[in-house]
């Protein structure tokens, strides 16, 4: 069956079990989604919710405020998860925390609740919820290592680019729209910006074309590798196209 979380199924009826893993973060309308699920439940059923863990995003620094981006619009501690499952009529049985890789080899923070169904409907009365004390300061201190992170690669930015007129940034992705916002990357000419996305290609990104890798031929600029997670098979890449450019990094 397909559907979506606002759309579900109709033949999906009083369900066992259903499992949101890594879906509520992308949420804008979470009562209305947590709402449809349990509909969806049997009295008793069990709901399997895991999200990014926000309490430790501080500790899994790749890239600065790679957690603020434009998919993730939620954060969230088990506190504040097992808040929002109360409120829509669920009761937390079991819950934990855990690590699971982002990409090959970066490790990435995430929760998880296994919540039941409550045998009664959703009444629409908040019941009282326990204040999280700890959401804030983590978030605060995640915010300060990013700018730590950033002020970083600003100092050697400032460095590489000194005698630079003109570049090429690969990548058109979170960590780019960052530094073009808050960084000496702001100030650069850029004559294009290079992704392997296809739905990217034939945009504009501050004006330059987003162009795809094979498109590079005709720019000697130099390429300013625009990740820090995927710095070594981008430069790889450029290698293998056989691209003379110079290529630049965003950390020493």
């Amino acid at each position: 069956m397909v559907g979506t979380l606002f759309e579900l199924p109709a033949e999906l009826e009083n369900a066992d079990c259903i499992s949101l893993s890594h879906v509520l973060e992308h949420v804008r309308d979470l009562g209305t989604a947590l709402r449809a699920v349990f509909e969806k439940l049997r009295p008793g059923g069990m709901l399997y919710v895991e999200v990014p863990d926000a309490t430790r995003y501080a500790e899994y620094v790749t890239a600065p405020l790679q957690d603020f981006n434009t998919e993730h619009i939620n954060h969230f501690s088990l506190q504040s998860l097992r808040s929002l499952l109360q409120a829509n009529g669920f009761v937390a049985r079991y819950e934990g925390q855990k690590t699971i890789e982002a990409s090959a080899g970066v490790p990435y923070p995430a929760l998880w609740i296994m919540a039941e169904r409550s045998a009664a409907p959703v009444t629409g009365v908040t019941p009282a919820i326990e204040r999280d004390a700890e959401l804030c300061a983590s978030i605060e201190r995640y915010i300060v290592r990013s700018s730590t992170q950033i002020s970083v690669i600003d100092a050697h930015l400032d460095r590489v680019l000194t005698d630079v007129d003109q570049i090429v940034v690969w990548g058109a992705g979170q960590t780019i729209l960052k530094l073009l916002a808050v960084s000496r990357l702001a100030r650069a000419r850029i004559a294009a910006f290079v992704d392997t996305n296809p739905m990217l290609h034939g945009k504009h990104l501050r004006g330059a074309p987003i162009l795809s890798p094979e498109a590079l031929g005709s720019f000697p600029q130099p390429i300013l590798v625009g990740s820090l997670i995927s710095q070594e098979p981008i430069a790889r890449r450029i290698r293998e196209l056989g691209l003379p450019n110079r290529v630049l990094f965003l950390q020493p």
